[in-house]
This record gives structure tokens, C-alpha cells and sequence, in this order.
């Protein structure tokens, strides 16, 4: 499952509105962004909200290993989960306990809530609401143990753009259909 997560960036694409919420000791600042991901790990954000920055666009590399979906915006959630994933799970699970559960639905679609729990103290948690099609981190919630501040990102809405393939699940192989090998794109079918 966190493999999928990885590796999400380089093999979706999509569209959405992230809505993020900071709350610590001064309150509660919110921050809206519209976001279009392409696989080759650009994104275009423009901000809807704060009113003074809307209209706003940037983008920004997301294919160096940085975080993506709805952790992405506000650059925490994720925080070197991808880069210790592929380099060295076992550090990951020397340093925090990792628990999946059924995570509902966020921005109508099926997830998978993911926790995790640092086994060291005055060390961020993490939960987070993976897409179960496609890996993309579509909620977070991280928790800094230092300040009591609370960082909420979620997708409010999610389109997967038409060239978007979503991962297959364990055991299936791809089917190469006849109007592929003629050089015409059709998209790949998992049996």
C-alpha cells in the first residue's frame, strides 16, 4: 500500500480543490487550492483562498520525491514518507508504527485511512486517506507534538484526467488489446 502511495505521482494524473486548515496556539488560517497533476510530476496550483492571493498560479516539481495529493499544498502530511518508502522501509518501521484501516470516503471516493504513529516522542503523526485505486493521498492529518498544532488537507473534489490508468491489483497482468499493438492508444484493461 505505501509502495502505491510512492510511486501515485508518476502514474496519475488529475484535477481537484484542496481545502487545508493550520491550527495551533494563534487559531485557525485556511488556505483553498485548485490543483491540476500530471503524471511528469509538474502541478499547476492556483489559490482560490486566502482573497488576497486568489488567482494566484504557480507550479511546482512534485517528480523529485516531495510529497502529492492532498499533502502536497501546504508541503507537510507526507514529510519524507515517499523518499523512505523506496529507499528503506525498515527505517520507516524502526521509527513509527504503521496501521491500515477502512478509510471511508473523501471527496467520493473509496480509501484506505492510514496511520502513523512515531515510537519516539516530540515527533509528528500522521494519518492518511489514500485513494484505493490509485495511491493518491487524498486527506491528511498530521499532528506536531510541539506546539499542539493540527494540519487538516483534504481533496473536497477529485477528477482523474482521461489519460490516467490506475494501478492494478496484486496477481493481475496487463492485456494488450489488438487497436494497441496497431499503434492506436486505447488505454491498457487489467485481467
Amino acid at each position: 500500500l505505501l509502495m502505491k502511495v510512492a510511486t501515485a505521482p508518476s502514474q496519475v494524473a488529475y484535477r481537484g480543490t484542496v481545502h487545508s486548515e493550520f491550527t495551533d496556539s494563534s487559531g485557525t488560517r485556511t488556505v483553498v487550492v485548485n490543483i491540476d497533476h500530471q503524471r511528469n510530476g509538474q502541478d499547476r496550483v492556483t489559490i482560490v483562498q486566502p482573497s488576497r492571493d486568489a488567482g494566484k498560479v504557480f507550479v511546482r516539481n512534485t517528480s523529485d520525491g516531495g510529497e502529492h495529493g492532498a499533502a502536497r499544498p501546504l508541503s507537510l502530511g507526507l514529510s519524507g514518507v515517499k523518499s523512505r518508502v523506496a529507499g528503506d522501509l525498515a527505517l520507516l518501521l524502526t521509527n513509527y508504527s504503521l496501521s491500515a484501516f477502512d478509510g471511508g470516503d473523501v471527496a467520493g471516493r473509496a480509501t484506505y485511512r492510514i496511520e502513523i504513529l512515531p515510537k519516539y516522542p516530540d515527533r509528528k503523526s500522521k494519518q492518511i486517506w489514500v485513494d484505493r485505486k490509485t495511491g493518491v493521498v487524498l486527506k491528511s492529518v498530521v499532528r506536531h507534538p510541539v506546539g499542539n498544532s493540527v494540519v487538516t488537507t483534504e481533496f473536497t473534489s477529485i477528477t482523474l484526467t482521461p489519460n490516467t490508468w490506475t494501478l492494478p491489483e496484486a496477481g493481475m497482468k496487463p492485456l494488450k488489446l489488438p487497436s494497441q499493438e496497431a499503434g492506436v492508444s486505447t488505454g491498457t484493461k487489467w485481467i
